[in-house]
């Protein structure tokens, strides 16, 4: 007799077979998607960073042509018409038109009552020189440059001799000349509308 065993043939279950199937691949589907998303993950922060420097690199250049535009200069408080007086006596210089000489740090005082402006005689270097009213000639003992100092008070200085306007000494006088900064009233100015 032959001797037949019992094959027990297992059996596996459809469905966890299927189930088991759909795990391994869900499994690569996921770390597929981790590998995308990974990917994207680089390729956006790379695209922030290719954005930003695009971005300064626009503002550096607005930055760039903003500075070649002309631009008005700042409207003075000493331009206009103006009093001069002496910050040691008080004593009126004299209402003068102060203009701004283009493309300097210097002005113009013409006198109000005419045609002339504030000069040293002779275009003179010299200390005590005497100031004077003279015509337009667009000689530099005629550009001053005026500042403004922390006591509010004014020094102005004459382009051509590097002297300021002073009054030649303390007394009442209208006796107006260049001098050498000593420090004195005398050569610091009031100016008011």
């Amino acid at each position: 007799m032959v001797d037949v065993k019992h094959h027990e043939h297992h059996k596996e279950d459809p469905f966890e077979v299927l189930r088991v199937l759909l795990t391994v691949q869900l499994e690569g589907l996921r770390n597929d998607n981790i590998l995308i998303l990974e990917r994207l993950s680089i390729q956006e922060k790379e695209q922030q960073e290719r954005d930003k420097r695009y971005s300064e690199e626009i503002k550096a250049l607005r930055e760039q042509l903003e500075a070649l535009k002309p631009h008005p200069e700042p409207k003075s408080k000493i331009t206009g018409t103006k009093k001069i007086l002496n910050a040691h006596s008080d004593l009126l210089l004299d209402i003068f038109e102060i203009s701004k000489i283009e493309d300097s740090e210097y002005y113009r005082l013409k006198y109000s009552s005419g045609e002339y402006f504030l000069s040293v005689a002779g275009a003179s270097f010299l200390e005590n020189a005497d100031v004077c009213q003279w015509p337009w000639n667009a000689t530099l003992d005629q550009n001053w440059k005026i500042e403004q100092h922390s006591s509010g008070y004014y020094t102005i200085t004459n382009r051509n001799s590097g002297l300021l306007l002073s009054i030649k000494d303390d007394s009442q006088t209208k006796v107006i000349v260049q001098q050498k900064d000593s420090g004195s009233l005398r050569h610091q100015w009031k100016i008011e509308q």
